[in-house]
């Protein structure tokens, strides 16, 4: 028997459900689909699952709709008419190929990437370091923040306001209104704020009903557009920030509380500080965004913990985690920055494994020029199985600011290269989605 490096169980957990409710499994979904399909499924399955895989998934993954409907498009299949603009285009675009073969094909494959991802190696070229990067994704000191923020919540004054979000996904928020003897309103987003592409899917809107939150209810008084929930007093703060946990991890997708910031204010806009809930304070002005410089350093060591003190406030936390490499993992979007200090020179470099496991693509130097041709103050190398983007920063002195511009630099150019790149050759990233390498016939400009 075949040995498959598939695993159901590598595939999205809300997909996981909805199939197993369509297609009418009972049990365990990864157990039962197992059983149903074998160990790893076939053009049978899609054909069987293709209305729930397109709804539960292709339409929450922007790079797989994506490379389905450029692809299906350059092989001539589906409604010509429609442009592929956005993601209600790609999915009416998707919905007009039917149920093809040629679609089923394509699809396999994406399912079979997803399923057979690994971990993710710091290093291109090397694994090495797989399954400490892959553990440094998991959601951090939870019971710590959860302890803080009902504290906070608990010294608020009437008619104070406190909002944590997603630092780089503002939209995604939990928000509290201290109302003294009215007790406590607690609220999360709707699907009435977020655009069509970024809408919580039928399984994450079950999950806040699980959870405790009132359904949106416009118009109707002590309802509102969003998910709400209210507490009269006593209040139960402890549960009220479980809650806030269990929906910014279970729902909105926060990893770990670095991940989040926090605006707090009182009615009438005067801003409020509040040190003890452990996360960095949204800046309101530019000023606040300068780090304080630290002093000359003589050793690796002590720069080390001047490049945590830089990171700390960036990051929003204190604590820095440093991994057996000596570098600072960040997740970015797609992609993970590693900050590390060099051994023999004062310098400080911020790296990022773009993509990988690309195959041979033959114009991927040409590529990696195009960036270093585009960007300033960073570099991008091919090393044979991926691409690397990075910056080095003089730490001797240290400029706190100078490290903060590389890192957001290098964070943000990687994440952005990496969807560009994975959208013409395939392959993997650290988050997300993998795509299958593409040959030479199937490169864009290749005939």
């Amino acid at each position: 028997m075949p040995k498959y490096r598939f695993d159901w169980s590598s595939l999205p957990t809300p997909l996981l459900r909805r199939l197993a409710v369509e297609l009418q499994l009972s049990g365990d979904p990864v157990v039962a689909l197992r059983k149903a399909y074998g160990a790893r499924p076939d053009e049978s399955f899609v054909q069987a699952a293709w209305p729930v895989i397109l709804d539960s998934w292709v339409a929450r993954a922007p790079t797989v709709r994506r490379s389905l409907a450029n692809g299906l498009r350059a092989r001539g299949l589906g409604d010509a008419d429609v442009k592929l603009t956005n993601a209600r285009t790609e999915l009416a675009y998707l919905r007009s190929c039917r149920n093809s073969p040629r679609l089923r094909e394509m699809v396999l494959a994406h399912l079979i990437t997803t399923g057979e991802e690994p971990p993710v190696p710091k290093h291109a070229t090397s694994h090495a370091g797989a399954a400490k990067a892959a553990a440094l994704a998991v959601p951090g000191n939870w019971r710590s923040f959860s302890t803080s923020l009902t504290e906070s919540l608990a010294n608020l004054e009437v008619d104070q306001y406190l909002i944590v979000n997603l630092r780089r996904r503002p939209e995604f928020y939990v928000q509290f209104a201290q109302g003294g003897a009215n007790g406590l309103r607690a609220e999360t987003v709707s699907n009435a704020f977020l655009p069509d592409d970024e809408h919580l899917d039928d399984h994450a809107l079950g999950e806040l009903l699980a959870l405790g939150w009132e359904p949106p209810q416009p118009g109707s008084r002590g309802g509102g557009p969003n998910h709400h929930r209210d507490w009269a007093t006593p209040v139960p703060y402890s549960d009220v920030s479980s809650l806030a946990v269990a929906t910014l991890t279970k729902v909105l997708g926060a990893s770990r509380p670095g991940m989040l910031t926090y605006t707090a204010f009182a009615k009438g806009g005067t801003q409020i500080i509040i040190p003890t809930l452990g996360i960095r304070r949204e800046p309101v002005n530019k000023d606040e965004r300068k780090p304080s410089e630290p002093s000359p350093v003589h050793s690796a060591e002590e720069l080390l913990e001047q490049v945590k003190r830089v990171m700390g406030p960036l990051l929003g936390t204190d604590e820095i985690v440093v991994d057996n490499d000596g570098d600072i993992p960040v997740r970015s979007g797609s992609v993970m920055v590693y900050v590390r200090v060099l051994k023999n020179t004062p310098v400080v470099r911020v790296f990022s494994p773009v993509i990988y496991d690309l195959g041979a693509p033959p114009d991927i130097l040409d590529a990696v020029n195009d960036i270093n041709n585009e960007v300033l103050f960073a570099r991008a190398v091919w090393d044979g199985n991926g691409v690397v983007l990075s910056s080095d920063v003089l730490g001797a002195p240290l400029v706190g600011a100078q490290l903060t511009r590389s890192y957001e630099a290098v964070a943000q150019l990687a994440d952005e290269y990496a969807l560009k790149l994975q959208e013409r050759y395939g392959g993997r990233l650290a988050f997300g989605p993998a795509l299958p390498a593409k040959t030479l016939e199937h490169l864009p400009g290749y005939l």
